[in-house]
């Protein structure tokens, strides 16, 4: 195989090249050459970037949902409410979304999936008010706004000065 740039082989996918500004990879899916910030950033990758494109990423995980949504049978039965979940896509508080029963999201056994309202499964997971085991009553809750917002103006401030170095 001829060079196309120095250091990468035409075919080897999922290499980048080794020089000093790195500035395209290659995805390991589509085998195609894209700007760096197409790929998500990871801790683990070379370069600090997956290997492969958001683009492939986001299509398996959409075809991975309809391999699971096809096993629900119909109609699908939101496992909190018990009602019928009608919009299959986007991000309303009656879209599907998908519940992980023992809470390992990396476990794709059907068995461990379960199909949930968008707003029933939000309810599951932060229960508010008297339901929430954390709750303190009203007066706590600006309390805790109030420690958000000093929350994030410190890390803006660490940002910031992390960004002048």
């Amino acid at each position: 195989m001829s060079p196309s740039r120095k250091g990468q082989k035409t075919g080897d996918v999922g290499q980048v090249s080794r020089s000093r500004y790195l500035t395209t990879r290659i995805c390991r899916v589509c085998g195609e050459e894209k700007d760096l910030d197409k790929f998500a950033k990871s801790k683990k990758g070379l370069f600090g970037r997956s290997t492969c494109c958001k683009g492939c990423e986001n299509q398996h995980r959409r075809e991975r949902g309809l391999h699971l949504i096809e096993g629900f049978g119909r109609p699908i039965r939101c496992h909190f409410c018990g009602e019928e979940v009608t919009v299959l896509e986007g991000w309303g508080d009656e879209s599907l979304v998908i519940h992980s029963l023992d809470g390992h999201h990396e476990n794709w056994d059907p068995a461990n999936k379960v199909p949930a309202h968008r707003k029933c499964h939000g309810e599951h997971h932060f229960p508010m008010g008297e339901g929430n085991p954390n709750w303190k009553g009203e007066a706590a809750k600006e309390e805790t706004k109030l420690e958000a917002r000093k929350y994030y103006q410190k890390r803006k401030i660490h940002r910031d000065v992390c960004n002048r170095l």
